[in-house]
């Protein structure tokens, strides 16, 4: 039996809507051309549908609306970071501790740069690094160490320098703080979890390959996106980096080369940016909050105090909140799939498993019995 003659009887057999017309040798040359056209046809608008449906799928297979049923919702307060800035005094005790009585007043300038870090080292380059001769009781290395003497810095805590300015605000001895807030959280549809960062264009908290933090934040991302940079552009890391081996932690060589990079290491810019800063692709968290302030307040006390009083309210209730859905999940693939195949050429899953079936156990079976046959007639 001919390979032809068996894709002959496949046609005039299988289950494809209109192709057994295709081999009906009965019919008319010209009504069995009409009919490959036509089934020609439905497969080309099958296939179109069938390709639409993936792309669908694959780019945008996330919804992003707004909740207002907020009956039932428990809402919390947003986390509250404190961060020394300053400390004179303690600055002052170190440098006591360190160096002698008569030491040059600029160390502890030098030393408010190493403990209070944030991309810029004036007095740390200006003194120990630009002048011929340097104070021998310059720190040149081993800065981990001195800021480790006026505060310690823990692991968990994520705000950066690059932290909006309208989310932070500087406590100063005697004032009264008061700052009211509203927030909008983000509710997620349990399928998402089936979905890819890519896809959904977030990440949950347990997505954190190769992360700095226990968990994935949009500003733990940035940390570890500025960190690279660090390491590409001076070949160091400043000694708050979190996750640093100590082989890599900057010198006041590597110190002088991050405070030329500030501006770049300490701003970030989308690609199509020409200004300087850096490129990172960290996608936003899937769980994030929208906190808006609303209002602050700031009320001296009567009497000179040295203490503060910070108040962190809300405004309002949330009355809305935002929900990200999945509107073509696996399942809703599967359906337009199949539903696309049945409509255009009447395919169903068995049709596929026939199509396999009759080109592999079919046609060698036909084969095998053509030899036997043709060797009981010898």
């Amino acid at each position: 039996m001919s390979y032809k003659s068996h894709v002959k009887e496949y046609c005039r057999n299988c289950s494809f809507g209109g192709v057994h017309f295709i081999a009906d040798d009965e019919r008319h040359w010209s009504e069995r051309w009409l009919w490959a056209v036509l089934v020609f046809l439905c497969w080309y608008g099958s296939a179109l549908l069938i390709m639409a449906s993936w792309e669908a799928f694959v780019i945008s297979p996330i919804s992003f609306g707004v909740e207002t049923t907020y009956k039932d919702w428990d809402t919390k307060l947003p986390t509250v970071a404190i961060c020394e800035i300053n400390n004179d005094d303690q600055i002052y005790n170190v440098s006591e501790t360190i160096w002698s009585a008569n030491h040059l007043w600029d160390l502890e300038d030098v030393l408010k740069d190493i403990a209070y870090f944030r991309g810029i080292a004036y007095r740390l380059i200006e003194v120990c690094y630009l002048p011929k001769k340097i104070d021998p009781l310059c720190p040149l290395a081993n800065y981990s160490y001195y800021a480790s003497l006026v505060y310690t810095l823990g692991e968990d805590e994520v705000p950066t320098v690059t932290t909006l300015y309208s989310s932070t605000f500087k406590v100063a001895f005697g004032k009264f703080y008061r700052r009211q807030v509203t927030m909008r959280y983000i509710e997620n549809d349990p399928q998402l979890v089936e979905t890819t960062p890519k896809q959904r264009a977030c990440r949950f908290h347990d997505e954190n390959e190769g992360g700095l933090y226990p968990f994935y934040s949009y500003s733990a991302c940035s940390v570890k996106c500025r960190r690279d940079a660090q390491m590409d552009l001076c070949q160091c890391n400043d000694h708050f980096m979190l996750g640093t081996k100590e082989s890599d932690i900057c010198n006041i060589t590597g110190m002088w080369c991050l405070h030329s990079h500030s501006s770049q290491l300490t701003t970030f810019k989308p690609p199509w940016a020409q200004k300087s800063g850096l490129i990172c692709e960290c996608l936003p968290s899937c769980d994030e909050t929208e906190i808006t302030v609303i209002k602050d307040v700031f009320t001296p006390f009567k009497r000179k105090t040295k203490k503060s009083v910070v108040e962190l309210s809300l405004a309002y209730l949330p009355t809305e909140r935002f929900k990200r859905n999945v509107v073509r999940s696996r399942l809703d693939l599967v359906v337009s799939l199949g539903s696309a195949a049945g409509l255009f050429v009447g395919a169903s899953l068995l049709s596929f498993v026939e199509l396999i079936f009759f080109f592999t156990v079919r046609f060698i079976s036909n084969l095998f019995m053509a030899k036997r046959k043709t060797v009981s007639i010898r």
